[in-house]
């Protein structure tokens, strides 16, 4: 058998329309090259988000409702010319969208980060003072 059918497009098509993957039974993907392609390039477009992807930021924040969450979210977008607030990386240019980053303790809102950085933070206990310690270590290279 030389085709198969798009699970997306339904379209029958060449083997060599899909991408082969150890993953599944026949050997190829069972979504077509063009498919993959047109949604890896809708979720690389770096919109804005929609109110009902922040419902487990809203949880995990807790203070907060995502229709709250999901217009501050915008008006920072903005504020922040869609790049990280550390880094200054536009969101375009991530593979996700950028990250609301808030206190834990008060859980106020701060800003938006790349992955990177909010990933960074966290492992930096949110401790501004250890932030500081690791930049001059960091500095000491120099």
């Amino acid at each position: 058998m030389n085709t198969r059918t798009c699970k997306v497009c339904n379209q029958e098509k060449q083997l060599k329309g899909f991408y082969k993957s150890k993953t599944f039974r026949d050997g190829y993907t069972p979504t077509c090259k063009k498919c993959i392609v047109r949604r890896n390039a809708v979720n690389r477009k770096g919109k804005e988000r929609r109110p009902d992807t922040l419902s487990k930021t809203a949880k995990r924040i807790g203070k907060y409702d995502k229709d709250y969450l999901a217009d501050w979210y915008n008006k920072q977008f903005k504020k922040q010319k869609g790049c990280c607030a550390i880094c200054g990386i536009h969101q375009s240019e991530l593979g996700k969208a950028l990250s609301i980053d808030h206190d834990h303790n008060t859980k106020e809102l701060r800003g938006l980060l790349c992955n990177s950085c909010n990933i960074g933070i966290g492992y930096l206990r949110h401790d501004a003072e250890l932030c500081v310690k690791a930049y001059n270590y960091l500095r000491i290279g120099d």
